[in-house]
């Protein structure tokens, strides 16, 4: 399925407490963008908040045995599901910054794609009654808009890894490192569907128009920018140039 209309997270979260109107309906979120409204990243880079299991075929023809809920004398503070259940993907930056575990991202992507509410819910049971109270109208809130999850996959990886390289040569890294990889991650996700998207990061869409040259259109809330083939296929930095690779750049998926 092709995806011509991607969102950040900033947008997604403005939409939701109703700060603004915009037209969600049918378009296209990352799984990173997913992974931030609904809370799962935590302030711990190698661990999030709730794991999400990854389905396999028994548990889509037993959905109402395999996912009811926890036995009784399973631990409230602890997670219903392990990271043994889930898929993950290891980014390593070298010397640069410190490695960042991005946990269910497949997961995660399956769960919205395939409306597998009782699933999300059974899996954030361990978090206190007003976060699950939360993360259950965010979640709500992304089926009524219809929005597609995409998750990472090699292909995304690789031209992150370049446009994080471009992006540290023009521009100031946040003090957070993963805020500013989470939003390479975006755009790398929407650039690899040669799609627009909307976004409220400044310096990330500077950034995008530089790189790129391409077209970007600024309203009151946010802005639009559009990518097509053509013209990623020619400013794509070169893979073999001093790049990621010589700075021991990369990522592991585990499924």
């Amino acid at each position: 399925m092709d995806y011509y209309q991607f969102f950040d997270t900033q947008i997604v979260s403005y939409a939701f407490k109703g700060m603004y109107t915009v037209n969600l309906h049918n378009s296209a979120i990352s799984s990173i963008v997913a992974s931030e409204f609904l809370l799962l990243q935590s302030s711990n880079p190698k661990k999030p908040n709730y794991y999400l299991p990854r389905l396999h075929i028994d548990d889509l023809l037993y959905l109402p045995i395999s996912f009811q809920r926890p036995h009784p004398r399973h631990p409230h503070n602890r997670p219903v599901f392990g990271k043994g259940r889930t898929d993950s993907v290891v980014m390593e930056f070298g010397l640069d910054h410190e490695p960042i575990i991005e946990f269910s991202n497949i997961a995660l992507a399956d769960i919205i794609n395939n409306r597998y509410a009782k699933i999300f819910y059974t899996s954030i049971q361990h978090l206190g009654k007003d976060q699950q109270k939360i993360l259950r109208k965010r979640f709500q809130f992304l089926l009524d808009n219809e929005l597609r999850c995409v998750p990472l996959n090699k292909e995304i990886l690789d031209l992150s890894f370049l446009l994080l390289k471009g992006f540290m040569e023009r521009h100031n890294i946040k003090q957070n490192f993963r805020n500013s990889w989470n939003d390479i991650l975006i755009l790398a996700t929407a650039l690899a569907f040669s799609a627009d998207l909307d976004t409220r990061d400044n310096e990330l869409s500077r950034f995008a128009v530089e790189q790129y040259a391409q077209s970007f259109k600024n309203t009151d809330s946010f802005i639009h920018l559009s990518f097509t083939k053509d013209e990623l296929t020619q400013q794509k930095p070169n893979r073999e140039s001093k790049g990621y690779i010589n700075r021991g750049w990369k990522a592991k998926f585990h499924h």
